[in-house]
């Protein structure tokens, strides 16, 4: 294909700070596909994401989850031109790379990213873009596959039913209009992907097979190409690979006549309403300008037509959802963007300055008054996209025990006061508020950093292209929402710098109060209520609508109603919300954002890749410089790490602390006071400081998770504003160490509540994080129990805490600091920290260096151990984390040929596991570090039971053993493991610390507290300074930059296959009888019999309703419990229940064959369970594998330790 037939779009892109050297390039592709390519060349990593306009709403109404299927399939099964299944997983492990895909409503999108430095690298990337791009081609969806596609759906759907986000969400479609597909279940499960097919009387391979035809055509894809190479080199890679891409409509629907699905489904499958032309968007004309691209559209304007996701006068407005989780509170205001009072333009901002405002935590917010009240713990304000032109605001309110009894007050004091007070605000307070969030936004965007891999930034630009161009100007790619004053008025100011900006923003603000008139109000508004009360305390609700319904997806039980507003009858004083108001002025706004035209010049000079107006290169992520240490006495110690190129104080630095009390005894008491202390703190804090956190600061308190008494904190900003942010927190620290009647008894309450929460959350986690957390507990001379934890706080009194406290702050501590930014800076810190809460302390350095009691428990040679704890109440599985010790962290030999094995195990581990033999949906693995030990763990969630996944990952080593290893001689041991992994640990990726996969439990252990915008926390610069932060902090700077541990190449370039084999045999191997290994066995409390019961139940649920059949959720559970998995018990009781009801010929006739099939199959895999990985003849060799050690169980922990 010819470059010519490539159209090129020559526009400006604007881009952030960090992003100045990167060049961005938008073309169509001859076959219509809209493509942005990204040249790098700072990052030797390369990565693609191909986004779909299909989704879970083209699922056919008897099929739900068939999208999520396709999307598994696509790189699962193979392609015409790479048969093999495994080709495309398989490059990418062992090019050392990541991959990922998604299913929303209206879009499917497929990225990876892999390292590209080397020639044989850069023929990898090619290589892969070739089977990546071959699967969109001629896929094969092969049944051999789907099986194993549908087992892993549904492991992936079985968790999701615990996660709380993905259980509101999916209440929020219980709330939608039935008539629109966005009500409807999307994942998919075992029953509708598995029946679906049998339903219809057809294969799983035709059904994808005429889905894929039907709405994999270029007109609805988009592309985006990153790598170090010049764009004209990612061009031609676009050209190549993905221009064979059918570009035809291809209407196959071939099942679809036999769907009994609603019209406008058949309407999407058909395209019966949708021409060519209209799809592509004029996609094929030759001056097709970017503002004709609108995918989205094209795509789903036909089939939604006229109907809304939201009813404007719902039957239902609200829904109780019963949980034993934490109890949330969510308000929801459903925009329909199509309303042509606003232009789409403006609703974008507007949404925008809401979640601003609504989620706004200064001394005159929403939130600030229900916190003072102790009605909540926390509350969020954001938007969520349902469906094209449907957008919802959302309020989240964690709910204290108060909070609960309270909800229909707070239900109508926010609705009758707040939103009221709101709307009718003072006009030029409002605008001047406006003109601030614009001013922040672009201060955020140009210091907006680059994140630490480049797969979330372009799956979301190949999502953000199908969008509407016309309203998302290309030039504003890479941000969510358009700028407030969007350059398409020439002389607007901010608000105070002239009469004509301050009369248009006034305007805004004037718009924005209508805009808050028409949406957020009592008519508009959606309820969920989320947790474990019996039934909730409302007045509208009345007796006959006290009865619960039952999920048949998620399993919650559920009552949906309307809920009625009484009218305003507070009284002044009683009105929680009575002196709420606009944010105040931002105190921490830098100097440059005073003045917008200065502002908006260096937004401009960016763009044109113009240094002359000094704008200053924010991030410099590379680390050919060494922290250097530039204070040392014998009670602080301070490092820097110190950029050449930071010279101006808008520039970003980060500076972490750590203050270690050894005065005090490690004791589970004197953990959660710390816990307790760092939660007071983020709650003081964020009073004081959340004007900073709106223009980018951020802060960090993490209280010490293995038992010492330490407190870190980290914080982020510009260089002006640490000094002050600093200075807030010492006063902070200072008043509670003297009991400061400033710091209120109901803010103490507030962060025992969440300190206690915190925990409940960490016990009621899914099985893998008990899982990881049970390692630390047992191998870790001071992690406590959860029950220890508990019970010391529990124990903990006020006067017990302030005893600490001041303890804590003012008797003989260390102190070391860390700093991104400059020596001068770092000195003013470290003096301030000095003068403030070392200039008394008299004690040595020996005395910490003496008691720095804190160490791993090592296993002993031949310890071949397990622990047993149970999951969650409502997690139906099981999961083992299986730790191997090899031996001293900091011994050089250990860890790098540990690091070894860790690579040679990422290049079958999960194929094998997951992919082949399929014990678990989650799988993963790796070297995992400790305190002073350093070991492999594999980590496995499953419904199997842990002895069975024991087994498993017995049978895997020993495979690994012989086959994988065993299997070489010393040449290709060298050039299959050797030189690769000498090749990817020496690349320099400028993101160092993760070319391992290793996981460190004790020093990723996440911050108690975490304030500010999450993406600031994931750059390039964060990543860094983290890392070398906990190296500091952890006395292991000494070690190589390159590496998290201590880890030598020289050990790889002199080793031979006759060594390590000699090194696994003995300490990794199952039959060495010298092997230290611990395993943590995490098991679900539902009886194997209770799980197989609950599948059923489910399944007869969704299957009856489908067919018109209805039974009581009680009384078919009741027929399901004492049919005991007797299939032929069980169909007897139905029959006979509804033969009760003379409705027993049309289960006869209708669907008598499919019940049995049903039971039938629950029957099967619910006995699968347990003899999955058991069951089958072993193919890896013919004896039963087992272990030389015998397994031994511990029942006491503190005995063990």
């Amino acid at each position: 294909m010819s470059w010519t037939q490539v159209k090129n779009y020559d526009i400006p892109i604007y881009i952030p700070a960090s992003s100045r050297g990167m060049d961005y390039k938008l073309c169509r592709l001859p076959n219509g596909i809209l493509t942005m390519v990204i040249s790098d060349p700072s990052r030797e990593m390369a990565s693609c994401s191909l986004s779909v306009a299909t989704g879970s709403h083209n699922d056919p109404s008897v099929i739900p989850g068939l999208a999520h299927l396709c999307e598994h399939m696509i790189l699962s099964a193979g392609s015409k031109k790479y048969p093999d299944p495994n080709s495309y997983h398989k490059l990418i492990s062992e090019s050392n790379g990541s991959h990922n895909a998604y299913t929303t409503g209206e879009q499917t999108t497929f990225y990876f990213e892999i390292p590209c430095l080397f020639t044989s690298s850069e023929s990898n990337f090619e290589r892969l873009l070739d089977i990546f791009s071959s699967s969109f081609k001629d896929p094969l969806f092969k049944e051999t596959s789907v099986n194993k596609e549908i087992y892993a759906i549904e492991s992936e759907h079985d968790g999701n039913t615990c996660n709380l986000t993905k259980i509101l969400y999916h209440a929020t479609r219980l709330l939608a209009n039935s008539k629109h597909p966005f009500s409807r279940f999307s994942t998919g499960n075992i029953t509708t992907l598995g029946k679906g097919a049998k339903l219809l009387k057809t294969t799983s391979k035709k059904l994808l097979e005429s889905y894929f035809k039907t709405n994999y055509n270029a007109s609805n894809m988009t592309l985006c190409i990153k790598g170090p190479q010049s764009v004209n080199v990612l061009t031609k890679y676009a050209l190549t690979y993905f221009n064979g891409i059918d570009d035809s409509i291809r209407n196959d629907n071939t099942f679809i006549k036999s769907l009994k699905s609603p019209v406008y489904m058949h309407q999407r499958f058909s395209f019966s309403s949708l021409s060519q032309e209209s799809a592509m968007s004029k996609g094929n004309e030759e001056d097709c300008r970017l503002e004709d691209f609108h995918i989205l559209s094209n795509a789903y304007n036909p089939k939604y037509k006229d109907i809304k996701c939201f009813k404007r006068n719902p039957n239902h407005n609200a829904i109780f959802i019963k949980s034993t989780k934490q109890p949330i509170l969510r308000l929801l205001f459903p925009i329909d963007m199509d309303d042509d009072y606003f232009n789409k333009d403006d609703l974008l901002r507007f949404i925008m300055v809401w979640c601003e405002l609504f989620g706004d935590e200064n001394d005159n917010s929403l939130c600030y008054f229900l916190k003072k009240d102790n009605l909540i713990t926390d509350c969020f304000a954001f938007h969520s996209n349902f469906a094209l032109n449907s957008v919802g605001l959302v309020v989240e309110l964690s709910l204290t025990g108060t909070g609960v009894k309270n909800q229909e007050l707070i239900i109508n004091s926010i609705c009758n006061s707040a939103i009221e007070k709101l709307s009718e605000a003072n006009d030029t307070e409002l605008a001047r508020f406006l003109s601030e969030c614009n001013t922040i936004d672009i201060i955020r965007f140009i210091n907006k950093g680059k994140e630490d891999t480049s797969m979330d930034e372009i799956s979301e630009i190949s999502s953000r292209l199908q969008e509407n161009l016309a309203l998302n100007r290309p030039s504003f790619l890479l941000k969510e929402f358009p700028f407030i004053n969007d350059y398409s008025e020439t002389g607007i100011s901010n608000f105070e710098e002239n009469e004509w900006s301050k009369n248009w923003w006034l305007s805004k603000a004037y718009n924005f109060q209508q805009f808050l008139k028409r949406y957020v109000n009592r008519k508009n508004l959606r309820i969920l209520f989320l947790g474990d009360i019996e039934t909730p305390k409302f007045t509208t609700l009345t007796e006959d609508l006290k009865v619960y319904s039952t999920d048949p997806f998620y399993d919650f039980e559920y009552i949906t109603f309307k809920y009625k507003f009484k009218a305003n009858q507070l009284r002044q004083e009683d009105d929680i919300f009575r002196n709420i108001g606009i944010p105040k002025r931002n105190t921490f706004m830098p100097e440059i954002g005073k003045s917008l035209a200065i502002l908006s010049a260096n937004l401009e000079a960016i763009l044109k890749r113009n240094e002359s107006i000094g704008y200053p290169i924010i991030y410099n992520n590379s680390i050919e410089s060494k922290p250097g240490l530039v204070l040392k006495n014998s009670n602080q110690e301070t490092w820097v790490l110190n950029s050449p190129l930071q010279h101006s104080s808008t520039e970003s630095s980060i500076f972490s602390f750590e203050i270690t009390n050894w005065s005090i005894k490690p004791s589970p008491a004197s953990t959660m006071h710390l816990e307790v202390l760092g939660q007071l703190l983020g709650i003081l804090m964020t009073r004081e400081l959340y004007p900073a956190l709106r223009l980018g600061y951020t802060y960090e308190i993490g209280a010490s998770v293995n038992g010492d008494v330490k407190l870190m904190i980290t914080i982020s900003g510009f260089q002006s504003g640490i000094m002050s942010l600093l200075q807030n927190i010492i006063k902070i620290c200072n008043s509670i160490s003297i009991k400061n009647p400033t710091v209120t008894h109901s803010a103490l309450h507030r962060a025992r509540v969440m300190t206690r929460r915190k925990y409940e959350d960490a016990a009621s986690g899914n099985s893998v994080k008990l899982a990881s957390v049970g390692l630390l507990i047992m191998l870790e001379k001071h992690m406590w129990t959860l029950e220890d934890r508990f019970d010391a706080l529990e124990e903990s009194d006020i006067n017990s805490f302030y005893n600490f406290c001041s303890q804590f702050f003012k008797s003989a501590k260390y102190i070391k600091s860390f700093i991104s930014g400059t020596n001068e800076l770092a000195m003013k810190l470290s003096h301030l920290i000095y003068d403030h809460w070392i200039l008394s302390d008299t004690i040595s350095l020996n005395y910490f260096e003496k008691n720095n009691i804190l160490s791993t428990c090592f296993l002993k040679p031949g310890e071949n151990v397990y622990f047993q704890h149970p999951g969650d109440e409502g997690d139906i599985n099981n999961c083992i984390n299986y730790f191997i010790q090899t031996g001293e962290r900091n011994n050089e030999y250990i860890a790098t040929l540990t690091s070894l094995t860790d690579y040679i195990m990422q290049s079958n581990l999960v194929s094998e596991l997951r992919n082949r033999k399929q014990v678990g949906y989650v799988v993963f693995g790796g070297m995992r570090s400790l305190t002073n030990t350093i070991g492999l763990h594999i980590t496995i969630m499953s419904l199997a039971d842990p002895e069975d996944l024991e087994r498993s990952i017995d049978e895997y080593m020993w495979r690994l053993e012989n086959d994988t290893i065993g299997s070489l001689n010393e040449s290709t041991f060298k050039l299959t493991f050797l030189l690769p992994f000498i090749n990817t640990m020496q690349k320099d990726t400028n993101n160092p610390f993760n070319n391992v996969t290793n996981v460190n439990l004790v020093d990723d252990v996440v911050a108690n507290v975490q304030a500010g915008d999450s993406v600031n926390f994931e750059t390039q610069q964060m990543k860094l300074h983290n890392n070398l932060k906990k190296r500091i902090f952890n006395n292991r700077i000494q070690l190589n930059l390159k590496y998290n541990e201590a880890i030598d190449l020289n050990i790889i370039k002199k080793l031979t296959l006759k060594e390590y084999l000699e090194f696994f045999r003995a300490t990794i191997s199952i039959n060495s009888k010298n092997r230290s290994k611990i395993s943590i066995h995490i098991i679900s409390l539902m009886a194997k019999e209770e799980i197989a019961n609950r599948k059923l139940f489910l399944q007869l649920v969704t299957f009856l309703k489908v067919k018109g059949l209805t039974i009581k959720r009680d009384e078919l559970k009741e027929i399901v419990e004492i049919s005991e998995g007797k299939p032929s018990k069980l169909l007897k009781e139905i029959v006979k229940y509804f033969k009760k009801k003379d409705e027993a010929k049309k289960l006869y006739f209708i669907i008598i064959k499919e019940i049995i099939k049903i039971i039938s199959m629950t029957v099967i895999n619910s006995s699968s369970i347990t003899t999955k990985s058991t069951s089958k003849k072993n193919n890896w060799q013919t004896e039963p594998i087992k272990s030389a050690l015998p397994l031994v169980l511990v029942n006491d922990i503190k005995a063990y330790k």
